[in-house]
C-alpha cells in the first residue's frame, strides 16, 4: 500500500522504519491464539524435524530455486534448480492447484545454496493449503545491500521456514555505507508465518554519531491479520520485528513468540497506522530480547531504545486483547532508553487510552546497568495490569527506577500492580499521571528475594520472602514463566516464578556484543549536504526511516517554518530508488486552514539520482519568516525516497506531471508525516 493511497491506514513501516517518535521524560507525550497457517507445509530447502512429514496436501508440489539455474534447470532438485528469476515472474505462479514447476496452493519452494537477489513472493496460498518458502540446509540469502527487502510477502497464505539454518544477511548495511533495507516485508497479508529464521545485520550500527535514518526491519508487517513470527534470531536491525496495524482490513490474531533478539534499537515495536487503527488478539511472549547498549544512543536522542514498544498514538487507534507475558528482557539499556516494556496510548481528554485491559505478567527484565529512564516496565495507558514480574537490577549499586505508570490527568483512570519482583532500584513504582483508581498490593519492593541465583538464576531459593505472599490472580492467568502450574486456590509466589517448579535457570546475561568493523569502509556516496556557515536551512534534513512510493504524478506538500528573513537559493530532496523525472517548489501558507497556497519558487525538472538532490531554484526569492509548505511531484510512482509519519503535516492531490501549478489545490487531502527534504535559504 502506497502512503498517499491511502495514507491515515499507513501504519509506520519503521526502521523502513525507526520513527522518530519523541516523549517526555518526566510526563510521556503518549505519542502517540492465532493458528498457524495450516498448511501442507512448503519447504524452504532444509532438512526440517520430523513434524514436517506430517499432513502434506495431495497437490503439493516441490519446486527448488537457487541464484543461478544448475543441471537440468528443472526445478525438480538442488542439482536441477531454476535460477532466482523463474521465482521471481508472476507467470510462474497460479491460484489453482499447481502442476509441473507452477508455484501455488500447496507447493513447496526450496531455497539453495547463497542467493543473492531479492524475492518476490507473486501468488498466494490457500486456507488451510499455504505455499512454503523453506531455506534447505545452509542455504543463504545474502548481499552487500538489498533494494527494500530481501523477502517481500505481499501475498496470502504464505509460510517463510528458515528450516535447520537458514540464514538472511547483508554484507554492507551499515553505519558507514549508510545503506538500509528490510529483511522480510510484508503489507496488508493475511495468514502468513515466518520461523526459523537467523535474520542478522540488517543494519550494523557502529558509532554513537550514526543517526541510523536507513537502519531496517528484521520482520516487519505492515497491515494484516492471523500473522506469527517465531523461534527467529534476530540481530543487528533497527527494529527486530515491527507490526502496524489499520482500520481496514481489521487486523486480529498476531502471535510474536520465542524469537531471541539482540542488537536492535527496538526488539519488539507495533504502533497504529492511523485515527482509529484498531487490533485484536495480539499476543508476544516467550522472546528473548537483549536490549542494545549504548551503541544506539546518538546525540540528538532521537532513537529511545526499548526491549518492546507497543501503541496505539493516533486518535481513535486501539489494542485489544493485549497480553505480554513470559518475555526476558536484559541487559544494558544505554542512556536514550524509554523502559524495557513500554506500552503507550494516545492521550484524550487527559485520558491515555487506546490500550485498555493490557495484561503484562510473568516477564523476566534483568537490567546489567541502572536500567532505562522509565523504569522495567512503563504502562502509559488506562486500564492496565501488571502482574508477576521479576525486575531485577543485577549492579553493585542500586538501578534508578524499576516501574513507571501513567494514565492521564482525570480522574476515573486505573491500573493494577500486584505480585512483582522489584529489586535493587532506587525507586520502584513511580506514580504519575492522577490515576484514581490504582491498584498496588503485594508487590516484594527492594527486599532480598533469596533468588537460587541473583545474577543468573532468578528462581526463588525455600527461605524467599515472596513464598506464598502473592494475590491470587487464578483467573487473569494459571501458569508461570516456565509453564508450572500457579495455585487455583490460596496464595501465590510473587514474582515471574513459583517456587519448587520445574526449571530452566535463566541464561546468565552478557553485555551487548560490539559489531564487528567492516573491514574496508565503503565511502558514503550521498551524505547529508553540509550548508555553508552563511545558510540556513528549513524543513527536514535527517534520513527518515520508512521507504516511501508510489506518488507517480501526485503533487505533495508538506509544511515548514521559516524562523527568520532569509533568500531562497535551494531545495533538496533525499531518494533512495530513482526513477523518472521530478519537480520540487515551495508555497506559501495562504491555502484553506494555512494550507499549501500561492507558488513562490520552483526548481526546473530533473532526472533524480541516489541521495540528496540538491538544485537551486529558478529563481531565488527573498521570504518573510513564517509557515510555508514545501512541495514535491514525481512523474513515476517507482521513484521511492524516506518519510516519516510521527510528525509534520502533509497535503495531496493528483496533479499531471508537469510545471507544478501557480496555486495548491484548495481541497488536498491531508495527514500526518513529512518527507526528507529542506529548502536552503541565506
Amino acid at each position: 500500500m502506497l502512503i498517499i493511497e491511502n495514507l491515515l491506514l499507513r501504519a509506520l513501516h519503521w526502521f523502513n522504519s525507526k520513527i522518530h517518535l519523541r516523549f517526555s521524560r518526566s510526563r510521556p507525550a503518549n505519542e502517540n491464539r492465532i493458528w498457524r497457517p495450516g498448511s501442507t507445509l512448503v519447504r524452504v530447502l532444509g532438512a526440517l524435524p520430523f513434524l514436517f512429514l506430517l499432513a502434506v496436501d495431495a497437490h503439493a508440489n516441490a519446486v527448488y530455486i537457487a541464484q543461478n539455474a544448475t543441471g537440468a534447470a528443472n526445478g525438480s532438485s538442488a542439482a536441477a534448480a531454476l535460477p532466482v528469476s523463474y521465482f521471481n515472474s508472476a507467470g510462474n505462479w497460479t491460484s489453482r492447484a499447481p502442476s509441473g514447476t507452477q508455484i501455488g496452493p500447496g507447493s513447496i519452494v526450496h531455497l539453495v545454496g547463497t542467493i543473492s537477489t531479492s524475492l518476490t513472493v507473486q501468488g498466494s496460498g490457500a486456507a488451510g493449503n499455504s505455499i512454503t518458502i523453506l531455506f534447505e540446509p545452509n542455504a543463504v540469502m545474502s548481499a552487500p545491500n538489498w533494494n527494500g527487502a530481501v523477502i517481500t510477502c505481499n501475498r496470502n497464505f504464505i509460510v517463510i521456514d528458515g528450516g535447520s539454518n537458514g540464514v538472511i544477511t547483508a554484507t554492507n548495511q551499515n553505519t558507514t555505507s549508510q545503506l538500509g533495507s528490510n529483511g522480510i516485508s510484508c503489507n496488508t497479508v493475511n495468514t502468513v508465518e515466518i520461523r526459523n529464521l537467523t535474520i542478522s545485520n540488517i543494519y550494523n550500527k557502529t558509532t554513537q554519531a550514526d543517526l541510523a535514518g536507513s537502519a531496517g526491519v528484521g520482520i516487519n508487517f505492515l497491515y494484516g491479520s492471523n500473522l506469527s513470527a517465531h523461534d527467529n534470531i534476530i540481530s543487528n536491525a533497527g527494529a527486530g520485528i515491527f507490526y502496524t496495524y489499520s482500520i481496514t482490513p481489521a487486523s486480529s490474531n498476531i502471535q510474536l513468540y520465542r524469537n531471541t533478539i539482540s542488537g536492535c534499537n527496538w526488539g519488539i515495536g507495533s504502533g497504529s497506522g492511523g485515527g482509529n487503527a484498531v487490533v485484536d488478539n495480539f499476543q508476544i511472549y516467550n522472546n528473548d530480547i537483549t536490549m542494545p547498549g549504548t551503541i544506539w544512543d546518538d546525540p540528538p536522542d532521537n532513537n529511545h531504545h526499548n526491549g518492546m514498544y507497543i501503541w496505539a498514538a493516533q486518535p481513535g487507534s486501539k489494542v485489544t486483547n493485549l497480553q505480554i507475558y513470559n518475555n526476558y528482557v536484559h541487559g544494558d539499556a544505554g542512556a536514550h532508553s524509554t523502559a524495557f516494556i513500554y506500552v503507550s496510548a494516545n492521550e484524550t481528554g487527559s485520558i491515555a487510552i487506546g490500550l485498555e485491559g493490557v495484561l503484562i505478567y510473568n516477564n523476566l527484565i534483568v537490567a546489567t546497568t541502572a536500567g532505562a529512564s522509565n523504569g522495567g516496565i512503563f504502562p502509559s495507558c488506562d486500564g492496565f495490569s501488571v502482574y508477576n514480574n521479576t525486575i531485577v537490577c543485577t549492579t553493585s549499586a542500586q538501578g534508578g527506577l524499576a516501574m513507571r505508570e501513567y494514565t492521564g490527568n482525570t480522574p476515573g483512570t486505573s491500573g493494577s500492580i500486584q505480585n512483582n519482583i522489584l529489586y535493587n532500584w532506587q525507586t520502584t513504582i513511580l506514580t504519575t499521571g492522577g490515576v484514581t483508581n490504582l491498584t498496588s498490593s503485594n508487590n516484594l519492593a527492594n527486599t532480598n528475594p533469596n533468588f537460587v541465583n541473583g545474577t543468573s538464576n532468578f528462581h526463588l531459593n525455600a527461605s524467599s520472602p515472596a513464598i506464598n505472599a502473592g494475590v491470587n490472580l487464578f483467573s487473569k492467568f494459571t501458569t508461570d514463566k516456565d509453564g508450572n502450574a500457579r495455585p487455583s486456590s490460596g496464595p501465590w509466589s510473587i514474582g515471574a516464578y513459583v517456587f519448587g517448579g520445574s526449571s530452566t535457570p535463566t541464561p546468565t546475561p552478557v553485555p551487548t556484543p560490539v559489531p564487528t568493523p567492516i573491514p574496508t569502509p565503503t565511502p558514503i556516496t550521498n551524505p547529508s549536504p553540509t550548508p555553508a556557515p552563511s545558510t540556513f536551512t528549513v524543513g527536514e534534513t535527517a534520513l527518515l526511516p520508512i521507504t516511501d512510493g508510489g506518488n507517480g504524478n501526485l503533487m505533495v506538500a508538506q509544511s515548514a517554518i521559516l524562523l527568520k528573513t532569509g533568500t531562497l537559493q535551494s531545495l533538496s530532496f533525499y531518494v533512495n530508488q530513482a526513477a523518472g523525472a521530478l519537480r520540487l517548489g515551495l508555497y506559501d501558507a495562504s491555502g484553506p486552514g494555512s494550507g499549501p497556497g500561492n507558488k513562490k519558487a520552483e526548481i526546473n525538472v530533473i532526472s533524480p539520482v541516489l541521495g540528496w538532490n540538491t538544485v537551486n531554484v529558478i529563481t531565488p526569492v527573498t521570504l518573510t519568516a513564517g509557515s510555508y509548505w514545501l512541495a514535491y511531484l514525481p512523474s513515476s510512482s517507482r521513484l521511492h525516497f524516506l518519510l516519516s509519519v510521527s510528525s509534520g503535516h502533509l497535503a495531496y492531490y493528483a496533479f499531471p506531471f508537469g510545471v507544478m501549478p501557480a496555486k495548491f489545490s484548495a481541497s488536498p487531502a491531508s495527514g500526518i508525516g513529512h518527507w526528507s527534504f529542506f529548502a536552503t535559504f541565506k
